[in-house]
């Protein structure tokens, strides 16, 4: 018998299929591909029923059939469901894996004495083959087309748990559907029991591979990601402190060339006054200065927050008397307070050393925002300055600076917002004292810089303590420096404000 024309259709639709698939992401060639692999599959099994019986070969109309199954799945893949190509090219692959797995096994199995391996040469079982390595091109190629890293392809671990239980059938049925003795009915059905339960383990563990993989991918993604968004808000970061130290200079040299003409008006102001001048002349000339001393007081707190912020203000280290230095910087603030009726005092602890080395001249900035804020804002009652040393094992000096009033008190909810930049107490606080709100910021960071820190205990309608800490070295007797002790004479009142 001369089959040769039937092998060269299988042959050819074999190399049909390989053209489709080769061509999977042109519909014009899968379809031409496919249908050419159909067309001549059905010829071959046309022509071996008018020349043999089906008996004889029944790997043939099998192998149509196998051609049907992946002409289909390629041409699926380019319909609609091409969205999900991957999982029509996945399934259609492993459906050809297990149909010629099944197949091969089949053609191998000898009754009763099951499988000769004498039979490898013939051609039904290398169609089968040839079949089973397309599945598994089919297969891989459904998996190229997959996201892993994003979703699971569902159809693998289904479709393996498919393609093992239906080997592990055609091998039950090989070895043992023949015998029919008793004594092996039940081990027979303890090893089709295994080959089943051993095709669902195989499927789960799969399933969990891949879910596994995909938990990886994404987090490998989103740490990715989170490089990428920290690299980018470091360098937004960068962007913008450049831009606040450009704004700082900026303002820094603008306040400082403005300051140097309010101080030639301010003494100007001062030598008019001391003209001759009628009562209206010097009503409008001391009006003059008192505007033009808050500005300056304005012009100076924007310089002084402008250097904070550019990081050029510079502390300095010089040993000074702490007591000596505390009663000259509060004798002016002791004349506001005794102008508005105020009791006013100061007392230092008897254990704080009274030579240090630090900055005197900040030191003495932050007590006079506090005093003068504290002045400003209490209308009867008493201002209270103290210092005492914190408890500390280490050197330098630790000390607390206390400044308490009875004055108007600050709400709860306003008191951390106190120590931002143009905030006050309330909102009527501008209206009625004036300020804007740069006291205390400034305040807080020069408190920072002193190596300290500052906070506030206050209610509402019975005052405010202001604490703030500041680091000193312990400075030795030098030239110029006394421990004399002075004690302001003068008893008034005041309270704290909160803004300059």
């Amino acid at each position: 018998m001369n089959v040769a024309p039937i092998q060269f259709g299988i042959v050819a639709s074999f190399i049909s299929i390989l053209f489709a698939l080769a061509g999977r992401k042109r519909t014009q060639w899968v379809l031409m591909g496919s249908a050419a692999a159909v067309i001549l599959s059905g010829f071959s099994l046309l022509a071996y029923v008018a020349i043999n019986s089906l008996d004889s070969d029944p790997m043939l109309p099998i192998a149509t059939l196998c051609f049907f199954v992946v002409a289909g799945g390629l041409a699926l893949a380019q319909t609609k469901l091409a969205a999900h190509g991957s999982t029509v090219l996945g399934s259609t692959g492993l459906l050809l894996m297990g149909i010629a797995a099944v197949s091969g096994i089949n053609l191998l199995a000898v009754k009763g004495a099951g499988l000769d391996w004498n039979r490898l040469h013939q051609v039904g079982f290398q169609t089968a083959a040839a079949f089973l390595v397309l599945g598994i091109a089919i297969s891989v190629t459904g998996w190229s087309m997959t996201q892993p890293g994003v979703r699971e392809p569902i159809w693998l671990p289904i479709g393996s748990t498919l393609l093992i239980v239906a080997v592990r059938l055609a091998m039950w049925h090989a070895y043992w559907a023949e015998n029919h003795t008793l004594a092996w009915h039940w081990l027979s059905n303890v090893t089709l029991l295994g080959g089943v339960s051993s095709g669902v383990l195989f499927g789960v563990v799969v399933h969990l591979a891949l879910k596994a993989h995909v938990q990886r991918e994404t987090l490998r993604r989103v740490n990715r990601k989170l490089e990428e968004e920290t690299a980018e808000r470091k360098l937004a970061q960068e962007a913008a402190q450049e831009a606040n130290r450009a704004k700082s200079e900026f303002l820094a040299n603008m306040s400082h060339e403005i300051r140097t003409p309010m101080n030639g008006v301010l003494g100007m102001l001062d030598l008019a006054l001391d003209t001759p001048l009628d009562t209206e002349q010097r009503d409008y000339i001391e009006t003059a200065k008192e505007s033009a001393d808050g500005l300056l007081s304005l012009i100076n707190d924007i310089l002084d927050l402008s250097k904070i912020e550019a990081g050029k203000l510079a502390l300095e280290t010089v040993n000074f008397s702490l007591r000596e230095s505390l009663a000259h910087m509060l004798k002016a603030p002791a004349v506001r307070a005794r102008q508005k009726g105020l009791h006013f005092d100061w007392q230092v602890d008897s254990q704080v050393a009274d030579l240090l080395a630090g900055d005197p001249t900040r030191l003495r900035q932050v007590i006079l925002n506090l005093v003068g804020n504290a002045i400003k804002f209490t209308s009867s009652g008493e201002v209270s300055v103290s210092v005492q040393a914190e408890p500390q094992a280490d050197q330098p000096a630790l000390l607390r600076f206390t400044v308490r009033d009875t004055g108007l008190g600050i709400p709860p909810e306003k008191q951390k917002a106190i120590f931002s930049a143009f905030t006050q107490a309330e909102s009527s606080t501008t209206r009625n004292f004036g300020g804007t709100g740069l006291g205390l910021t400034i305040s807080r960071r020069l408190v920072e810089m002193l190596g300290g820190r500052i906070w506030l205990e206050s209610q509402p309608g019975r005052g405010s303590a202001f604490h703030f800490t500041a680091r000193f070295g312990i400075a030795r007797e030098a030239a110029g420096i006394t421990t004399s002790r002075h004690v302001l004479p003068i008893r008034t009142r005041l309270d704290r404000s909160f803004s300059v």
